[in-house]
């Protein structure tokens, strides 16, 4: 996925449970780790080149977002719930 943020230009990927964020000159990379008792890690990542807090935080959301709906293939799949049970929350109240 390419996203354009103010001046920069990013692209996103996600394949088998690692993602990646990459924009010139930074990259940043999570991926499924270990899980660590007593802290709940599960995830881990590696910041690569000049990475800075609007990198991270573009990475984080789209780490934690349902981002199937954002591409052709899973916007048509998904269009069947979305007639079905119309557009809702993920959660709590509207």
């Amino acid at each position: 996925m390419e996203i354009a943020h103010r001046e920069r230009f990013y692209t996103y990927s996600s394949v088998n449970r690692k993602s990646q964020l990459r924009r010139e000159g930074a990259v940043i990379s999570i991926g499924h780790w270990k899980h660590v008792p007593k802290s709940g890690v599960t995830k881990a990542g590696c910041a690569e080149g000049e990475v800075d807090a609007v990198d991270l935080a573009i990475a984080l959301v789209l780490e934690e977002v349902d981002t199937s709906a954002l591409s052709s293939v899973g916007a048509q799949l998904l269009a069947p719930w979305g007639l079905l049970f119309g557009r809702q929350r993920d959660g709590g109240s509207a």
